[in-house]
């Protein structure tokens, strides 16, 4: 049995979730403030990779890393066994981070000025990047179903692609935490292979699925279109590794791999840090007791923020509603819940994660950070012991009580 139940002291350790926040300055102190936004774990390492790190410290010299067999070689295994794909040693590629393999990849397969397609609301870097680089952004925006569940506009996405060379598919979708089906990747697979369509798959949250959902990779996908994609893995949404930037990416055509070195060379992103080919080695080696574990903790974080929310709302919520004012989106994987507070009736330039701030003390991550369709939504991220999902819920609920009677 692993601890998910003790409450890391993280504040004062450098953590961006748990610094100080510029826009609090005035109107509510941070040591007041729980903070739900960035998307990191409240829960410590696996004490099994912690030993791993330690080790290596204890060496005592930090020159430069080289990159072992063993860091991709524990990465194949794992992405053999989990997810049911084969993957070439001479494939993979390390990178610090998502974010930079997909600037790389946006450099290797697109000119200035071109098009690259996102579907938001997504990981807010995907269109700064695109910005960033001189090409220009492409939107498909995500449909939302009367449930609340959003899924592709694929007859907006055959039009759109004509103006694009290189489309970046979260997969599973942060934030509003769709797992694509099988049917849906194929669709569009066959969408990018007609229009000639370059695409980079993160699938950094991929080992974050909760059941009966299950992440199908790029690369179990047709040949002919695996060919034509980058799949981005990570260790970090896993096992909160983000910190020690390493992140695995997987190109089977020589052509795009033999681009993409050329802009990880240009951008001097080749060389690791000591502790990464290390930290990704243990976590896809000895992660797997532990990850089994966080994901019935997640699960019940998930569940558990719902229905305290219901039952805590003010005048109580009739079974299967929703509190006043808060839609939940289906999450189907990551850690991350997308909550609509759009029939608050906040009003015009109160966004909600501003007014929870404020309110109720929980800092959650703004839904128009992450584009079109964002608008009155807030990212909450519930990787965390239950007793600050608990706390959240107060919190909230609180607030919501302490409005209404205002309104009243």
């Amino acid at each position: 049995m692993y601890d998910f139940e003790t409450i890391p002291e993280r504040r004062g350790s450098g953590s961006v979730k748990w610094g100080p926040d510029p826009r609090a300055a005035g109107r509510v102190t941070d040591e007041q403030v729980l903070p739900y936004w960035v998307a990191d774990m409240d829960f410590p390492l696996p004490p099994e990779i912690h030993a791993e790190i330690l080790a290596r410290a204890a060496h005592r010299v930090f020159g430069y890393a080289a990159l072992p067999d063993a860091w991709a070689d524990s990465f194949i295994r794992w992405t053999q066994e989990r997810h049911g794909v084969g993957i070439g040693r001479y494939w993979t590629r390390f990178s610090p981070g998502v974010v930079p393999a997909i600037a790389a990849c946006i450099a290797a397969c697109t000119s200035p000025g071109e098009g690259v397609l996102v579907q938001p609301p997504v990981y807010h870097p995907f269109a700064a990047i695109v910005r960033a680089s001189g090409r220009r952004l492409v939107e498909n925006p995500l449909l939302r179903d009367a449930d609340g569940r959003c899924r592709m506009d694929f007859d907006a996405l055959e039009r759109v692609s004509a103006d694009a060379k290189l489309l970046v598919l979260c997969s599973p979708h942060n934030p509003v935490g769709r797992v694509w089906t099988r049917d849906e990747l194929e669709r569009l697979a066959d969408i990018a292979e007609r229009r000639g369509l370059a695409v980079v798959s993160d699938e950094i949250h991929s080992d974050i699925v909760f059941p009966p959902n299950r992440h199908v990779p790029a690369l179990a996908l047709p040949e002919s279109f695996s060919r034509r994609s980058v799949s981005c893995y990570a260790p970090s949404k896993t096992w909160n590794l983000a910190g020690l930037q390493a992140s695995c990416i997987v190109i089977p055509d020589p052509v795009m791999r033999a681009s993409f070195d050329r802009a990880m060379e240009a951008f001097g992103l080749g060389v690791p840090n000591v502790f990464a080919p290390v930290a990704v080695d243990a976590a896809y080696r000895l992660g797997g007791p532990w990850l089994a574990e966080a994901l019935v903790v997640l699960s019940d974080n998930r569940a558990r923020l719902e229905r305290e929310l219901r039952l805590a709302a003010p005048g109580g919520t009739p079974p299967g509603g929703t509190p006043p004012g808060i839609a939940f989106t289906p999450t189907e994987g990551s850690y991350l819940a997308w909550m609509d507070f759009s029939a608050l009736g906040l009003g015009p330039g109160t966004p909600p994660a501003d007014w929870l701030q404020r309110n109720a003390g929980v800092r959650l991550d703004e839904g128009t950070k992450f584009g079109s369709g964002g608008e009155g939504f807030a990212r909450f991220n519930f990787a965390c012991p239950p007793s600050l999902i608990d706390e959240a819920v107060s919190r909230i609920a609180d607030a919501l009580r302490n409005r209404a009677r205002s309104c009243s």
